[in-house]
């Protein structure tokens, strides 16, 4: 099953509808009261890259700007 959000995920591992891959900080409560457990992974995850794209037509946001200061 695929999910569309992160939001979506840990209430289908809840549901026992399979398992999910998200941070830990999103699952932290229900890791501490042993609604659901974490599976040690020990193999690595392929390098990814990830664009930004935006135009520059339009004035960007003051987070805007900050998100590609921290980016560069």
């Amino acid at each position: 099953m695929e999910l569309a959000t992160t939001d979506m995920i840990l209430p289908a591992v809840r549901h026992n509808l399979g398992i999910g891959f998200i941070p830990p900080e999103f699952a932290k409560d229900d890791l501490e009261s042993g609604e659901v457990f974490e599976i040690e992974v020990k193999e690595t995850f392929p390098q990814r890259n990830i664009i930004l794209i935006y135009d520059t037509e339009y004035p960007q946001s003051i987070a805007a700007k900050a998100f590609l200061r921290f980016l560069n």
